[in-house]
């Protein structure tokens, strides 16, 4: 929300949801299932014609696009700044994600039974839960993935962010650090109050 507050036009990954037609919400999942499945022809390649369909003329991404595709997303906009939020305490996080993905989500009957009554929520389940997760965080299943990997895989998410990132492009950046290092990289002056609750 931060960087919505800041005035650019932001691709956020529940963005997919609210598409009209859900057509954006199919070819993420397509694009995840090829990415950590696989394809027939072995070209795993994400272009950035494709990314481009997916964000519009949206001037930064966030949230799960940036998790499920940071290497091809970086390799597709080779000029891009980049925040990574990067978080003190790792534990915290770790619990949050359980809570959120494993807890409120993956293990919900609800959300399971959706999929098969509703093309969205099939491609929202597929995208997320049954292909998205496990490949992030190298498993079989999200619960397994997040409480088995989800510490080291965050570790290596953003050594390899910073690895790819020209020195001169990155932010490594926390909520605690507020408006100001934001504002630096977006070239914004704000005069804002910070909210931690949402980042």
């Amino acid at each position: 929300m931060a960087l919505r507050t800041l005035g650019l036009q932001t691709y956020h990954g529940w963005d997919l949801v609210f598409e009209p037609d859900g057509s954006k919400l199919q070819l993420c999942a397509e694009l995840v299932r090829r990415k950590y499945k696989g394809a027939r022809d072995g070209d795993v390649h994400i272009s950035r014609a494709e990314f481009d369909i997916l964000v519009g003329d949206s001037q930064a991404v966030v949230d799960s696009l940036c998790i499920l595709f940071a290497p091809e997303l970086l390799a597709a906009y080779p000029e891009a700044k980049v925040v990574l939020n990067v978080r003190p305490d790792s534990n915290a996080w770790y619990r949050s994600i359980n809570k959120t993905i494993v807890e409120e989500v993956d293990q919900s009957w609800v959300i399971w039974g959706m999929q098969w009554f509703s093309a969205e929520f099939h491609w929202l389940y597929s995208l997320y839960l049954r292909d998205g997760y496990p490949g992030i965080f190298h498993s079989g299943t999200t619960q397994d993935g997040i409480q088995r990997n989800a510490k080291w895989v965050y570790r290596d998410h953003c050594n390899m962010v910073r690895g790819m990132v020209p020195k001169e492009n990155l932010l490594e950046w926390s909520v605690e650090d507020g408006w100001e290092p934001l504002c630096k990289v977006c070239m914004m002056r704000k005069n804002l109050d910070f909210s931690q609750n949402d980042s």
